[in-house]
């Protein structure tokens, strides 16, 4: 394995140095994030990516009669199996066992693990992509850029796959760039794929490639990575819909095309506003576009017009394969980071040395709208040190803590089923660990009749004091916000 130091002892511009500081001040601003609750943007992704690892550790260590045990299920499960189609479930299978240490620290410790994989990850990638350069641009450099830009900026260290599947098919890339070499990029793209087949629009990166009809049969290894991820989503998760008892509350779907594709087009003032907001930052990609066209055009050089091909190829391929789903789920499009942050070096470099008095306000200009940028995410990591962000999270992990440790006479760490207020039961069966019910509703839609079976499951419950307790229901303990009750 590769140590940092082997990385950042060479020499490198100031520009790299910066780029490095800024690089570690995100990766100390994650690393302390993982001691703290689950915060915003796509508190719900986290949360439910965090439920199926603790109902992994549930189904092995508690539930004598959890059956497929290998198969993913959800928490909110009700007296139902929880077994549900989702992304290959690599992060649940690897951090359930840290939940033998408690809802807390097996949230922490699967948290620093996720960040341990995401940090090694970083380092291989700029270490392979280091001698590599894309339309005239250093690779490292946009390696560099990659884990703090563009749409990986806000959420990209978080507890989901998005980030880890984007930088394993880059590690893929990276590898086959120059060299004919089919075993590990076949691996590690698998991988990728399986955690988040998205990830695929990494690919059309090597359209970039100043050999690419030349070079593009190195790529053949990515027929047979995709065929098994197809084969996962196609077929696999047909055979886990068999054990589904509830409605679907993981957004995997196998519809795209030309009505996803319309999508774009139909809405597309919010596709505007998507690209506008997250590809670079606020109106840095309409700047990146007149800059580059007027200097391309002044220098009759077209070169970084290739990448906004390849960009345009992406956005066509993530609207068949996600159509209008990517405005609200931006993770979607990380695949497009790495095509980005070439643009950004691109607009850069092509100012980096005019000392006209415009170009250095431009300059100024745009470095600004950076460190914004950069400064928004390091607060959305940290705000949780807050007392006061902490108390009104949707885990408040101390007030969990306190109540399970002095209500002992709960059936806690038995694959109970608690009851619980339906828009609370992810957030709160994640704080303590413990499986909740579904609302009725939910229960009269699914595939199987179970009224009867859950009923007696309710003698027990949590709830916060955001929500009307049910009239059967008296509070037994407080902590802040949440209450333990004991139902008839």
């Amino acid at each position: 394995m590769l140590s940092i130091y082997t990385i950042f002892r060479e020499k490198y511009s100031i520009f790299q140095k910066t780029l490095i500081v800024l690089l570690l001040t995100r990766a100390i601003a994650a690393f302390i994030n993982c001691f703290l609750p689950f915060d915003m943007p796509h508190v719900v992704r986290q949360t439910d990516t965090l439920a199926v690892a603790i109902r992994y550790w549930s189904r092995w260590v508690y539930e004598s009669d959890a059956g497929t045990q290998i198969l993913p299920a959800v928490l909110n499960s009700g007296a139902s199996s929880g077994i549900m189609p989702m992304e290959f479930p690599f992060f649940g299978i690897l951090t359930a066992p840290f939940f033998y240490f408690g809802p807390y620290w097996g949230k922490v410790l699967a948290g620093l693990f996720i960040w341990s994989i995401i940090i090694s990850l970083i380092i291989v990638n700029l270490r392979i992509w280091k001698n590599i350069t894309v339309c005239g641009l250093s690779a490292f450099n946009a390696m560099l850029l990659f884990p703090m830009f563009s749409f990986s900026a806000p959420i990209g260290w978080r507890f989901m796959p998005d980030f880890i599947s984007v930088q394993l098919c880059l590690i893929a890339l990276g590898l086959t760039w120059e060299k004919n070499v089919y075993a590990k990029p076949f691996i590690v793209t698998t991988i990728g794929l399986l955690l988040k087949p998205i990830s695929v629009l990494v690919f059309p990166l090597y359209i970039a490639h100043k050999n690419f009809w030349q070079k593009k049969n190195n790529l053949i290894w990515l027929i047979p990575a995709v065929g098994i991820g197809f084969l996962y989503y196609y077929k696999i998760l047909s055979y886990i819909e068999k054990y589904r008892e509830i409605p679907k509350n993981f957004g995997v779907h196998k519809d795209i095309g030309i009505t996803f594709l319309k999508e774009y087009f139909y809405y597309f003032n919010e596709f505007l506003e998507f690209i506008n907001y997250h590809a670079l930052f606020p109106f840095g990609l309409i700047c990146s576009i007149l800059i580059i066209s007027y200097f391309s055009f002044q220098e009759r050089k077209i070169l970084y017009f290739k990448i906004w091909f390849l960009i345009l190829v992406q956005l066509l391929l993530l609207a068949i394969l996600d159509g209008r789903h990517s405005f609200a789920h931006f993770y979607y499009a990380y695949s497009l980071s790495p095509s980005f942050c070439f643009i950004a070096l691109a607009t850069w470099k092509l100012l980096e040395n005019r000392k006209n008095i415009y170009i250095k306000c431009i300059k100024i200009i745009l470095v600004s709208l950076f460190i914004i940028r950069f400064y928004e995410i390091i607060y959305f990591d940290l705000r949780g040190l807050s007392a006061q962000r902490r108390e009104s999270s949707e885990t408040p992990y101390a007030d969990c803590i306190k109540l399970k440790n002095r209500n002992l006479d709960f059936p806690w760490n038995q694959g109970y089923v608690f009851k619980s207020d339906i828009t609370e039961a992810p957030f709160l069966g994640v704080c303590f660990a413990e499986r909740t019910n579904i609302s009725s509703k939910v229960i009269q839609n699914s595939k199987i009749d179970i009224l009867d079976k859950q009923s007696h499951f309710y003698n027990y419950g949590f709830f916060t004091l955001n929500y009307p307790l049910p009239e059967q229901c008296r509070i037994v303990d407080k902590s802040g916000k949440v209450v333990l009750v004991k139902c008839n």
